[in-house]
């Protein structure tokens, strides 16, 4: 209880007659080396202020009568008791540290033989009578270990008498600890740091390394797989970048009347479309809060032996959306954008059309060739859907989504349906449908599309 104890005991009243109190505070030292490291210095510190808090509690005590204390730096001459410890012994009793590790028995005796003879001492000095107080020797714990007495002498021949032996030995014990006292095979701790050591400094590394090495293996496996995919290696690199930062887009014409084309000969082996909604915040309040969609569409394409064009290739694609831009930042072959301005009624939905003409005057036939576009269109109402209507025969479709980590999706299906809505929304036979873990990314895609079929993801937030 430490000195808590003796205000709960001074409150008892006339309930003890005495009390006694061992003390085994040592004087505080004086350093003659104060050249001290950052923790020397702390522990110091440490030392100064428990021994000023005991100095404190011991004045206030002993004023009481009833607090006998029994210091350990109390010496028993041999007039006073003949079996007491020798005294170059009893001067270093109070030197032992009581630092966590192992007692010897030399330490043992010594504590306990030294506090027998100063409570004895002591007793006889306070009480009225000492009738019933032993005799004999100290009490020693390890009897084949007594140190000895005030009755053995110094030794001045070639070797050290027992008293200068075991004083040395006690003497030693007055120096702190740590490194070459943490391990003993006898002390339970020390297993108890070995199995920690083991985990820390084995284990760990171990599953560390491993997962290092898995790491390594993942991204050589991603790297490999977007080389051979630049749908997934575009993916990837938005991911790590914002496509919109430095935007500029790209001027559009306006025209009154929407051109005629014509996709005869013209074959669409794929096409990719990745929707990027992690800035897209509809709603917030102001517009500028509420973000922009980012659009990126992929077409790759050839011209058939049947081609029989001028190549000069336009395509025409209706938006919904009215605030939408255009740039081509990385396009080889980059297109004239036009925007009819009367608007069209396709499906009771009134779209603006823009065209994209393409000049392939050096393409020659057979050969494959890619488009790019990416948009940033303003979509001010909340939605949980996208959709994809193909209007010209084409091999591949893929749509991927991209979410932003503090809105992910829980879940979301595939639907294909007519465009005029003659029939009811089916399931979507896809190609493949990537699920992200954490809802961050839908990835889907249709080989053999249908013209006029629309293609629709619908998700569902938290």
């Amino acid at each position: 209880l430490g000195i808590r104890v003796f205000t709960f005991l001074k409150q008892q009243g006339a309930s003890f007659d005495s009390i006694l109190v061992s003390d085994a505070g040592k004087p505080f030292q004086i350093l003659s080396d104060t050249a001290l490291g950052l923790i020397g210095q702390s522990m110091r510190a440490t030392d100064i202020l428990w021994d000023r808090v005991w100095q404190l509690e011991k004045e206030n005590f002993t004023q009481d009568d009833r607090f006998i204390f029994l210091p350990i730096t109390e010496a028993v001459g041999i007039t006073d008791d003949p079996t007491a410890l020798h005294p170059v012994i009893q001067a270093e009793v109070q030197s032992i540290r009581t630092d966590l590790d192992r007692f010897s028995d030399e330490e043992v005796n010594a504590l306990a033989q030294h506090g027998y003879e100063v409570a004895r001492k002591i007793y006889r000095q306070h009480a009225a009578t000492s009738d019933g107080v032993p005799l004999g020797p100290p009490w020693a714990p390890i009897p084949e270990k007594r140190l000895p007495g005030s009755d053995v002498a110094f030794s001045h021949g070639a070797s050290a008498s027992t008293t200068t032996v075991v004083s040395r030995q006690l003497r030693l014990s007055a120096v702190r600890r740590v490194w070459s006292s943490l391990f003993d095979l006898r002390d339970w701790p020390t297993y108890f740091y070995l199995a920690l050591a083991l985990f820390v400094f084995g284990y760990l590394p171990l599953q560390l390394f491993q997962l290092y090495r898995r790491a390594q293996m993942l991204a050589t496996v991603n790297d490999a797989i977007a080389q051979g995919d630049p749908d997934i290696r575009r993916v990837l690199d938005l991911i790590t970048r914002d496509p919109t930062r430095g935007w500029a887009a790209d001027p559009i014409e306006e025209v009154t009347n929407q051109s005629s084309v014509d996709y005869s000969g013209i074959e669409v082996m794929m096409h990719t479309r990745i929707i990027d909604l992690r800035h897209w915040r509809p709603t917030e309040r102001s517009t500028a809060e509420q973000g922009k969609v980012y659009i990126a569409d992929r077409v790759q394409l050839r011209l058939l032996d049947s081609y029989a064009g001028n190549r000069r290739v336009t395509f025409t694609i209706p938006f919904v959306i009215q605030d939408i831009e255009f740039r081509q930042p990385h396009a080889a072959n980059r297109a004239v954008i036009r925007r009819v301005s009367e608007p069209v009624e396709e499906f009771g939905q009134t779209q603006t059309v823009y065209e994209f003409e393409y000049n392939l005057r050096g393409l020659p036939i057979g050969e494959a060739v890619t488009l790019e576009t990416e948009m940033l269109a303003v979509v001010p109402n909340p939605r949980a859907h996208s959709e994809f209507t193909s209007k010209l025969k084409t091999d591949l479709i893929s749509m991927w989504l991209l979410f932003p980590e503090d809105h992910p999706y829980r879940t979301y299906s595939l639907v294909q349906y007519p465009a005029d809505r003659t029939k009811s929304p089916a399931v979507l036979d896809s190609r493949y449908t990537i699920d992200h873990p954490y809802g961050s990314l839908i990835g889907w895609s249709v080989v053999n599309p249908q013209i006029g079929t629309v293609y629709e993801c619908r998700w569902k937030y938290d």
